[in-house]
């Protein structure tokens, strides 16, 4: 499922493993900032977080949904689809 909304962002993490980059995207309601996203960034979208300040709001498209963990429950996951500046 693809959600969209307004949302600000609070961080991120990035590093490499196995020779390829990966980031995590925190993301805040903009209404209640103890609600939290942590979205996977795609390679595509990572520029795209670095050049937007730590606390901005933004307009995100994200995509939710289901994965199975290795205890074999469910478990929700999103990645960001992409994030622009609210100006």
């Amino acid at each position: 499922m693809v959600f969209t909304g307004i949302g600000r962002l609070a961080g991120y993490r990035e590093g490499s493993k196995n020779n390829k980059n990966w980031m995590n995207a925190f993301i805040d309601d903009a209404q209640n900032p103890l609600d939290r996203l942590q979205l996977f960034v795609a390679d595509e979208v990572q520029g795209q977080v670095r050049n937007i300040p730590i606390g901005s709001d933004a307009q995100i498209e994200a995509r939710i949904y289901m994965r199975s963990s290795s205890n074999g429950y469910s478990q929700i996951a999103g990645s960001l689809a992409s994030i622009t500046v609210v100006k």
